[in-house]
């Protein structure tokens, strides 16, 4: 007969069996309860353009102001030659311009823009269409459309943006995680990126918006004659491009910007700054593009 105390034998057994039972709900629990690796940044812009590449449409508000400074030995130059050169230039001088509105865009390379631009006092809406690599702009006083020249600085600023938006998250060179944040109750990674700007370049040569060789060209120049930042709102849940901020800040040669045959001083520039914000939405809803007929 068994001398062992019954009670020690018991409680032993149970004690052993409580102990083995309780790690492994614990274990259990870990293992329920462990989250998985947090995203780097460059996995979520990676996965933000990989988003923007099955994108067929999406819409957008713009807001952004753009800054022009001529020196004085330039506006003397355009001043003296203003018949000569025939543009308005001159009149741009240490002004800023601010626009505000609304677009839509179609992918590869349609998109359209209706905006309000004001500028030294003055207040008057335009429309712009971007399609196949051309730009189409609207005369405010004649309600007429023109195609504007694709190499002109402008426009290419124009373009950098929902058509080129995949090319900039993939042209990353440096990326400063700026914190999540949730606005409009929407939480997002909020990121600044600094392109690399020889892969930003070489990744437009393959967007269909942006075909004409005149324009890869200027926005190369640009690129190199000055900086060029990005901030965006990634949504953490389904990684679509939320917002998009881009500030450029470059020096551009005068004879790139002046027609005609204007003398101008050896070295001249004209020192431009724009910063332009894009709120995204409407991911995919019914959207038609009209390419406007030009008189």
């Amino acid at each position: 007969m068994d001398s062992r105390p019954v009670m020690q034998t018991y409680t032993q057994g149970v004690l052993r069996k409580t102990l083995f039972l309780s790690l492994g709900v614990a274990m259990t629990l870990a293992a329920c309860g462990a989250s998985a690796p947090a995203e780097t940044p460059q996995q979520v812009l990676a996965a933000a353009a990989q988003k923007l590449g099955g994108l067929h449409t999406v819409k957008f508000d713009v807001h952004g102001t753009i800054l022009t400074r001529i020196p004085p030995e330039v506006m003397a130059a355009l001043t003296n030659n203003q018949a000569q050169q025939g543009s308005s230039v001159a009149a741009l001088a240490n002004t800023s311009v601010d626009l505000k509105g609304t677009g839509e865009a179609v992918y590869p390379d349609q998109m359209h823009v209706s905006v309000q631009v004001t500028t030294s006092g003055l207040a008057f809406a335009t429309e712009q269409v971007v399609a196949g690599g051309k730009v189409y702009t609207k005369n405010p006083l004649t309600g007429q459309w023109l195609a504007g020249d694709p190499s002109q600085l402008g426009m290419q600023l124009n373009q950098l943006g929902p058509l080129t938006a995949k090319q900039i998250l993939e042209a990353s060179g440096s990326v400063q995680d700026l914190g999540d944040v949730s606005p409009n109750n929407v939480a997002t990674h909020h990121y600044r990126i600094t392109p690399d700007k020889t892969k930003l370049t070489s990744t437009l040569e393959a967007n269909p918006a942006f075909t004409d060789p005149q324009a890869r060209k200027a926005l190369e120049q640009a690129l190199t004659a000055g900086t060029l930042t990005f901030e965006v709102w990634i949504s953490k849940d389904d990684h679509l491009l939320r917002s998009m901020r881009s500030d450029a800040d470059v020096l551009i040669p005068a004879a790139q910007l002046v027609s005609g045959t204007t003398q101008l001083p050896a070295g001249a520039a004209i020192h431009i700054t724009a910063h332009l914000d894009l709120a995204f939405h409407d991911f995919n809803a019914p959207v038609t593009i009209t390419i406007p007929k030009t008189s």
